[in-house]
């Protein structure tokens, strides 16, 4: 693929339902069951579609980006009240106003999990922490791709089923209770993931598409585990979504070439783990041209980084646990210096 122009990063079941969730006191996680069984079935996330025009450097694909979701119309509600089981503190669910007020150092607010999961929480801010899979969650909690990173938030708020197994995604089921992340569609768990060709996906791929989410917003286009149909490998030069293996051809405006879905920068042969910004304003950790100096490194503007990401405490990339980051950082939701967008990258 030839060298690119630099890349920018511009950078409810609420109300009375959960009131108790954020109040002075944090309870345990109710039970979560759905009012018709929760099934989410026969929903297909198409991978491929026209490739936009490459003379501006705009990100293409909007029309494979842009998706829908369907479902079986079942309500997820809370059917039990648990007794409080003492202060909240600090931990995963419980109210925050800011970073330093949660234990993973992430405040889930608008910005970060976006509006609709907030609105699905009666407003209220709450700690989260980034994942990988919904098995990196606490339990009744499941990850949750929000656009611009990926994070564990309540099964219901996103009309999934209670889980009920630790099966991953791409594992065979007849109902969400059956996945870990609540979710089944076509006869198979659908989960996030992060990493092509990683065991985290019980069957197919980590591939990137449309996210079939059984909630109206959960259908960002992200990473998850699905079936592959191309065979181009990482910078092979590509049509469609559907010649790569990863599942997204991306042009920067200098010309198309497959990508795929990483965790760090270890996982891309000759290139690095950044993110990419998808035509409907997504963001995702795909595997592209390295950028100038590694992590912890001082920098004033994304390209002089390998991850293409400059933070106010230096170069930084994408990460879906502290495990992801060096220097004793953590993953944390960091603003990039040239616009402030907030994304899911290293930090101290």
């Amino acid at each position: 693929m030839a060298n690119r122009a630099p890349l920018a990063l511009p950078m409810g079941l609420v109300a009375s339902a959960f009131a108790w969730v954020l109040s002075a006191a944090c309870y345990s996680i109710p039970d979560v069951d759905p009012a018709d069984g929760g099934d989410v079935m026969g929903v297909d996330a198409p991978l491929d579609g026209p490739l936009g025009s490459a003379d501006t450097g705009t990100r293409h694909d909007a029309s494979v980006e842009s998706g829908s979701s369907s479902h079986d119309g079942g309500n997820v509600t809370d059917v039990t009240t648990p007794p409080p089981d003492g202060p909240c503190g600090m931990g995963i669910l419980c109210p925050c106003s800011a970073n330093s007020d949660c234990t993973s150092t992430i405040c889930g607010t608008s910005t970060v999990v976006t509006g609709s999961i907030i609105s699905e929480n009666g407003g209220e801010n709450f700690c989260t922490q980034a994942c990988c899979t919904s098995n990196d969650c606490p339990a009744g909690t499941v990850c949750f791709a929000s656009g611009t990173g990926q994070y564990c938030v309540r099964a219901a708020w996103l009309d999934r089923s209670k889980p009920g197994s630790s099966a991953a995604g791409g594992a065979s089921c007849t109902n969400g209770a059956g996945c870990r992340s609540g979710l089944c569609s076509g006869g198979s768990c659908i989960d996030t993931c992060c990493e092509y060709g990683s065991t985290e996906c019980a069957g197919g791929a980590c591939i990137f598409g449309n996210f079939p989410g059984a909630a109206s917003f959960d259908v960002h286009f992200a990473a998850h585990c699905g079936s592959t149909a191309g065979t181009g490998g990482y910078s092979q030069t590509c049509g469609g979504n559907s010649d790569c293996q990863g599942g997204y051809c991306y042009n920067d405006g200098t010309g198309p070439g497959c990508t795929m879905p990483c965790r760090t920068s270890a996982d891309c042969s000759g290139g690095a783990c950044q993110y990419i910004q998808t035509s409907t304003g997504n963001y995702v950790a795909a595997c592209y041209l390295p950028g100038g100096t590694g992590q912890g490194t001082s920098c004033s503007s994304d390209q002089s980084c390998s991850g293409y990401f400059c933070s106010p405490s230096g170069c930084t990339e994408p990460c879906f646990a502290d495990s992801d980051c060096s220097n004793n950082w953590r993953c944390r939701s960091i603003a990039g210096v040239m616009s402030g967008e907030l994304l899911l990258a290293c930090g101290p």
